[in-house]
Formats: C-alpha cells, structure tokens, sequence
C-alpha cells in the first residue's frame, strides 16, 4: 500500500517490504498509477481460481499489467505424506486441526487437484493478459528473479 519506490535504493526497500508483508489482500485495493506492472507474489492457495480471476480482472481494468509469482515448496505438488497426519492452518492455532488418517490413500487424488489449480492459474494468468512465473522453492532464487526481472522489463509484462 506503499508509494512505488525507484532510484538506487529502491529494489532493497521493495524486497524487505515483500519479505516482511503480511500479504493482505486488501492491499490490492491500494492507489496506483495507471498502466503499472504489478507483482503478486503467493502461492495462491488463499481464495479458489475464480475470486483471483475477479480481483486481478479488476486491476487490469483499472488498467494495470503484471505478475504472478506462484511460489511452490515441492511438497506441495508431490504430497510425499505417508500414515495419520494432522493438518494446521498456516499461523493459526486456535482452528481445531483436520486430522488425516493414511495420507498415502488420497495422494493421487491431491496431486489431480493441485495439477488442476495450477493449470486454472495459468489459464488466469493468460486470459488477463498476465504473466505467470513459478518459483519451486527447492530451486535457486535467481533463476526466479532473472525471470521477474525480464518479465517486467517487457511492455506491458505479456508474455
């Protein structure tokens, strides 16, 4: 929700913002000049394919272009979970727990429908006019940045 930052400092002020952010998605309602290129770094698991799909359409509207920077842990796509498992969500304890008995039974149907979500991402990403780039977190960082860094140094950031 912060102005944009330039100049010699401004990639240092950017990244710790984007390391430090909470991730709010009211953030997307923030002011922002027209025809800007915006990054959305996540892994997108927060609302299904179609409130993204009406939240990115309204920035384009506005009109923006940008990013989506699909941040996966390989464990994630590969579910390598054997035996009883008990599930959290992410920060907050206070939710009772989804206790999963005998992870390897449902890792096939887990892959199908993450397989699914990724590929309504990208579908996402390329009806708006959006680029998507996928950093697997098990992967060099640079490779990533080397392709945001392309990715916005583009018109329009389409690809």
């Amino acid at each position: 929700t912060d102005k944009p930052h330039t100049g010699r400092y401004g990639i240092e002020v950017v990244s710790n913002l984007i390391a430090t952010s909470e991730g709010q998605y009211t953030a997307l309602n923030t002011n922002f000049s027209p025809h800007s290129k915006i990054v959305i770094a996540s892994d997108f698991l927060g609302l299904n394919s179609e409130d993204w799909r009406t939240r990115i359409a309204q920035l384009s509207a506005r009109p923006a272009s940008g990013i989506f920077l699909h941040i996966v842990d390989p464990a994630e796509r590969s579910f390598p979970y054997k035996g009883r498992m008990r599930l959290l969500e992410p920060g907050d304890n206070t939710k009772i727990p989804f206790l999963l008995g005998r992870a390897e039974k449902i890792r096939a149907q887990y892959t199908e429908k993450f397989a699914a979500y990724e590929a309504s991402l990208a579908n996402t990403a390329r009806r708006l006019g959006w680029t998507l780039i996928t950093h697997n977190t098990d992967q060099p960082q640079a490779q990533t940045l080397t392709a945001l860094y392309e990715a916005l140094a583009q018109t329009g950031a389409n690809r």
